[in-house]
């Protein structure tokens, strides 16, 4: 599964796309992106980009999974399935 992350700005847009494992989910809502994966390789390109892109992220270690708040700034988040 590839994830595409968009960071719409009014000086810049941002995209980055990452490739996952089949076990990753992605929940999208109107407030949060949460991201479920298990591979620290794919946390640590998510924390990047949100730091990169000044996004407010909480990590939940446990259950491998970030929480993206899509309040502040215009987050958008599209995922392929590898066929």
């Amino acid at each position: 599964m590839i994830i595409r992350l968009t960071v719409v700005c009014t000086r810049y847009n941002v995209t980055m796309e990452i490739q996952c494992h089949k076990d990753t989910e992605c929940v999208v809502s109107d407030k949060t992106i949460e991201i479920k994966v298990a591979s620290d390789k794919v946390r640590n390109k998510i924390k990047k980009f949100c730091k990169f892109a000044r996004i407010s992220i909480k990590e939940y270690p446990i259950i491998h999974k970030l929480v993206i708040s899509r309040e502040s700034k215009k987050i958008f988040v599209k995922t392929f399935n590898n066929q």
